[in-house]
């Protein structure tokens, strides 16, 4: 057997391999320290349900929305089954509608709307009196436009929420699959405790 362990990523382009000791100061990742640690693992969730579980977590945080934003019912010049038209106004007395899929809303107690969307989204802005000045817009400028005309201000998701949301999906995974003890859920709670 080799003195030393050597590390490398399968999913990132990598030039070289790294040595088990250049990873970690405490040594978590020297060969030796971790034969100990899985012989004193227990094994309770195939490695199948782990990844099952880890990628369901990872895709419910990643379609969290960038930004909330209140939506007044006079913003809104139509609704259907499917969508949700919001009166847009551009540059100089032009006017326009945007359609928004009704799934992007919640609707809230006092009758407004809840809007949720990603910096990555884009709208198709229809002119009111000429189609052919119709175009894509982005959330950023909906987002701006919006805001300045309720004068609500948007409330963004920072990582550290979305992080910690992550945790506490983690948790609830670890739980529902009866695993409340072990040094993973205490590194949850270091999470949360962060």
């Amino acid at each position: 057997m080799k003195k030393y362990a050597t590390y490398k990523l399968l999913d990132f382009p990598q030039q070289r391999a790294k040595r088990d000791d250049t990873l970690s100061k405490n040594g978590d990742y020297l060969l030796k320290n971790l034969l100990e640690q899985f012989e004193t693992n227990e094994v309770v969730l195939s490695e199948d349900e782990v990844i099952e579980g880890y990628e369901k977590i990872k895709r419910d945080v990643f379609a969290l929305p960038d930004v909330e934003m209140i939506i007044e019912p006079w913003q809104i010049s139509q609704q259907n089954e499917d969508f949700i038209y919001l009166t847009f106004d551009y540059g100089i007395k032009n006017q326009g509608e945007v359609r928004i899929h009704k799934s992007q809303f919640l609707t809230q107690d006092d009758g407004n709307y809840k809007l949720q969307l990603k910096y990555s989204d884009f709208f198709l802005l229809v002119d009111s009196e000429h189609q052919s000045k119709s175009r894509f817009i982005k959330a950023s400028v909906l987002i701006e436009q919006l805001t300045s005309d309720n004068l609500r201000p948007a409330t963004k998701f920072y990582s550290a929420r979305k992080e910690f949301i992550f945790a506490l999906d983690s948790l609830n995974f670890l739980a529902q699959k009866n695993i409340h003890t072990g040094v993973q859920v205490e590194k949850i709670f270091f999470s949360f405790k962060k």
